[in-house]
């Protein structure tokens, strides 16, 4: 928001607001690192990802639910300091996040396998393709890209891609996207 509002208006002091955040989530970002977690960036515990990969598909509420959910906003955050205030640490934040993510969903596919993953997306599939997708325009790092297709809910998009559209008809009035 504070990027927005700087990109709509040119308020300077919404400016060096958003450049505060960066620096100080920068920061947090670093203390992550220290402690064993390079690039991530994330308010509550990490174990929210293990329990998420453990308990799937059944779910997972602890600490928190949705832990991806959080990683994407604080991308979609650090993507629209860089794009819309032209902050060049926040594109490095971003890119150190996607690094964690990729390196976080290949150890957890390593050890559980694809079909398992797959049953993740059934509780996590939101946006975290699409921030991941919007990172890779800004830089065409293959590995940022490669990170994004794993988001793809297979159960979804396999109908979808055979020409079959099985989804319930809430996405139009004739089973088509508006």
């Amino acid at each position: 928001a504070v990027a927005m509002t700087y990109e709509a208006t040119g308020n300077v002091a919404m400016k060096e607001r958003g450049d505060d955040i960066v620096s100080t989530l920068a920061k947090c970002q670093a203390a992550h690192t220290a402690n064993g977690e390079p690039g991530l960036l994330y308010p509550y515990d990490v174990r929210s990802f293990q329990n998420l990969y453990d308990k799937a598909p059944s779910g997972n509420c602890q600490p928190i639910c949705v832990p991806f959910y959080v990683v994407h906003k604080t991308l979609a955050g650090m993507l629209d300091q860089h794009t819309r205030a032209g902050n060049a640490q926040a594109l490095g934040v971003a890119a150190a996040m996607a690094n964690w993510t990729r390196h976080s969903v290949e150890g957890m596919i390593s050890r559980w396998g694809i079909n398992k993953w797959q049953m993740v997306l059934d509780t996590e599939w939101g946006g975290m393709n699409e921030g991941l997708l919007n990172l890779y325009a800004l830089t065409s790092d293959a590995a940022v890209l490669a990170t994004a297709k794993r988001f793809t809910p297979w159960r979804l998009t396999a109908p979808l891609a055979a020409g079959i559209d099985d989804r319930d008809g809430s996405h139009g009035p004739d089973g088509r996207n508006p």
